[in-house]
């Protein structure tokens, strides 16, 4: 088999070598083909040949799947799947670019998608009026390919086509995040990090109570309970549930830990709070959250006079009733276990908000 090599203007692409390009993923063949991270070698999923062919190129892979790759985002209904709200908020920032998602399909199945960012891979998708399966231009055991050079070395007679397009932008593999309802994971990280993909997927719920000694930081403490115990995770990992708590005081000072009676009744519910230290309540920190739940009427008042008038609606006291929940300081263990308590039952609400949201 000869492996031609087509050369094609990055920007501009000869709608005549794509036309072709397509011609040879119809008719069963495999084709290398750039991608803003790596270059990649396509594959028509509707041709078992080919995947069969993609398979034995990759070398050791196993059953792996191989990922879907889109142009647009209409394309996702004709996948069958139905984007969880975790992957939603990563796609509307990463998409189209260097990151693939792995998603739910049916009961029983997930697949990788990604909507690849470089203008001849969406092209050619667009031509082929299908997704395609792709995967970096490598063996399993070696490095992606950067550029149609090292694609030939590697393949040359194995493939059918490559489409040159000069070096890929970023060098770098999609970063692989697998998400469901309920929480998101990391599987490989490459161009986007696990920082980048914190900040972006995690909603950020702030509580707001006088010191940040004991109500603020209860809350927080049992929302991670919560949400680590929905999406079955362990606690130490509840970040990747994709809500993010943390808590402040209208009048903290220093850098105070919890308060002794605090960390021992939110122990006996299973949560911990040794890692704490208080903080102020500043502008920042409103700036930030997206939700701010506030102990009473007078830290609501407070926290709303640090934001715009358009961003208010953001705070609210924490008990959908309107009930101010007393503050503990002071007493013995008893009552902050009956605090610990009744904050347990009003941050369920607050943990499963996305989930309401898109019943």
């Amino acid at each position: 088999m000869e492996t031609r090599v087509v050369r094609v203007d990055a920007e501009h692409p000869d709608p005549t070598a794509l036309k072709r390009a397509v011609s040879v993923l119809e008719k069963g063949g495999v084709v290398g083909v750039p991608t803003e991270t790596v270059y990649g070698l396509a594959v028509h999923p509707s041709s078992p040949e080919a995947i069969r062919r993609l398979r034995e190129l990759k070398g050791d892979r196993g059953e792996k799947p191989f990922s879907y790759h889109i142009g647009v985002e209409t394309e996702l209904a004709g996948l069958g799947v139905e984007m969880p709200e975790l992957g939603r908020r990563l796609a509307k920032r990463y998409w189209p670019g260097p990151l693939t998602l792995v998603v739910p399909r049916g009961a029983n199945e997930q697949i990788g998608i990604r909507m690849v960012g470089h203008a001849i891979a969406r092209d050619l998708i667009q031509l082929a009026r299908s997704p395609l399966f792709m995967t970096s231009a490598n063996r399993s055991d070696e490095l992606p390919a950067h550029d149609a050079e090292s694609v030939q070395k590697a393949f040359d007679g194995m493939i059918d086509l490559i489409l040159d397009a000069g070096p890929a932008q970023l060098r770098s593999s999609s970063t692989v995040v697998r998400v469901t309802p309920l929480r998101w994971e990391i599987l490989r990280e490459g161009f986007l990090t696990r920082e980048m993909i914190v900040q972006t997927v995690d909603r950020f719920v702030l509580f707001v109570c006088s010191g940040n000694t004991c109500r603020s930081p209860m809350a927080k403490a049992l929302s991670r309970l919560e949400l680590a115990r929905r999406a079955g995770i362990p606690l130490e990992h509840s970040e990747e549930g994709g809500t993010r708590f943390d808590s402040a005081g209208v009048y903290a000072g220093g850098s105070d830990g919890a308060s002794p009676h605090a960390r021992a009744a939110v122990a006996e519910l299973g949560a911990f709070l040794d890692d704490h230290h208080s903080q102020p309540l500043t502008p920042e920190l409103t700036a930030q959250a997206d939700e701010i739940y506030t102990m009473s009427k007078v830290h609501l008042a407070f926290v709303q006079e640090l934001l715009p008038p358009e961003q208010r609606s953001k705070v609210m006291l924490l008990d959908p009733e309107g009930r101010e929940i007393p503050d503990p300081f002071g007493g013995d263990i008893e009552t902050y276990r009956r605090t610990a308590h009744h904050l347990q039952s009003l941050v369920h609400r607050v943990v499963t908000q996305d989930e309401q949201e898109n019943v």
